[in-house]
This record gives C-alpha cells, sequence and structure tokens, in this order.
C-alpha cells in the first residue's frame, strides 16, 4: 500500500518511481519543493514553452521556485510564468561554492522549505553542484525531467 502511495505520488510530480524513492531512502521524506533553472525550463523572452508549462503545472502539492541567469528579469519572469512560487536570480558563474551555498540556501529558506525536501532541475554541470551545495533532495537533469516533451 505504501509503496503504491509512493508510486502515484512519483507520478504526480512527472517523475519516475526510482529517483523518487532514492530521495526518501537519502532524506527520510518527500519531495515538496522544486527548483528549477532558466535553463532547464528552456526560458525564451522570459517564458518558458507551453509543454513545459504544463508539465510543471500539473505538480500538485510542492512549491515551484525558479532561479533564473541574465539577461532574464525577476519581474518578467514571475509576470510570464505564474505557475511559479518563487523567482530568484541564479548565482553567477564566477561565484564560489561558498557564496553559491549561501545564495541558494537563503532562497530556499526564505521560501519556508527544508534543503532536503526540494529537488533540483536543472541543465548545466555548474547547476548539477547546486543540490550538494544546497544539501538539496537531489539533482535531476531536465533532459531526465522533461524527456517526454524532448
Amino acid at each position: 500500500m505504501v509503496i503504491r502511495m509512493r508510486v502515484a505520488r512519483a507520478k504526480e510530480f512527472g517523475l519516475d518511481y526510482k529517483p523518487h524513492a532514492g530521495i526518501w531512502a537519502s532524506t527520510g521524506r518527500d519531495v515538496i519543493g522544486f527548483l528549477f533553472s532558466s535553463n532547464a525550463l528552456r526560458m525564451v523572452k522570459h517564458q518558458f514553452p507551453v509543454e513545459t508549462v504544463r508539465q510543471v503545472a500539473a505538480i500538485q502539492d510542492a512549491e515551484m521556485l525558479a532561479l533564473v541567469h541574465r539577461p532574464f528579469s525577476l519581474e518578467g519572469v514571475q509576470n510570464a510564468n505564474p505557475v511559479l512560487n518563487a523567482v530568484d536570480s541564479a548565482p553567477l558563474f564566477f561565484d564560489s561554492w561558498a557564496v553559491i551555498r549561501d545564495k541558494l540556501r537563503g532562497f530556499i529558506a526564505q521560501n519556508r522549505l527544508p534543503s532536503d525536501g526540494v529537488l533540483v532541475i536543472g541543465d548545466t554541470s555548474l547547476e548539477r553542484g547546486w543540490s550538494d551545495v544546497a544539501r538539496a533532495a537531489g539533482y535531476l537533469s531536465a533532459d531526465r525531467y522533461f524527456e517526454g516533451l524532448r
């Protein structure tokens, strides 16, 4: 019964059971938030593709956070994508890991989420490191998360 509930929950998130179960095993909790990079969302002119919006909007009972890279404006991204609960600027490429850690943990805490309940969805090797420094629930590449759409 518990496994069936977790399989259903993973499906609600657009995840396969295996990564979802791995998060449960490593953190002892369910995913309660997603942190997307603007690269992962394939943003163009402050908005991400309709198919991506549908998949993100289908996620229930989880916070949707996004860190956006330049040249996107925070206000423009938030206004164009109401499915996102919070938007902030992404760490810069040349920021130290300590600065990146503080930025990510601060953004997650500001949204009243525990880091180990947030799954990072990124698209670059630098964004893969976000999960580790933030002590997040885990990391999935955008290709893997959105594989049915791309």
